[in-house]
């Protein structure tokens, strides 16, 4: 059985199509991303830089990129602002 971390990995890797748009227009790149705690409160806080595979829609311009395992638990030890993305629109 896959953990979450390696369905997301498999998703995008093996991405056709565009999960927002549906369109087959999709860019392969490589990329570094530090990802940031949001709020003044996490200032200190330290990035998590993460170097991935990143797929981009050309259409829409969605983008996606798994987390390894490791890099997820940190921003997990870290803690931060937990937003619930149903709710936050």
């Amino acid at each position: 059985m896959n953990d979450g971390s390696s369905l997301a990995e498999d998703h995008v890797v093996n991405a056709t199509v565009c999960t927002l748009c549906g369109s087959a227009n999709l860019g392969r790149f490589l990329a570094e991303t530090g990802i940031h705690h949001v709020g003044w409160e996490n200032i200190n806080k330290p990035s998590v830089f993460v170097s991935r595979e990143l797929v981009v829609c050309l259409h829409c311009g969605f983008a996606a990129f798994p987390l390894p395992e490791q890099q997820l638990g940190i921003l997990a030890l870290l803690g931060g602002r937990v937003v619930n993305a149903v709710n936050s629109r």
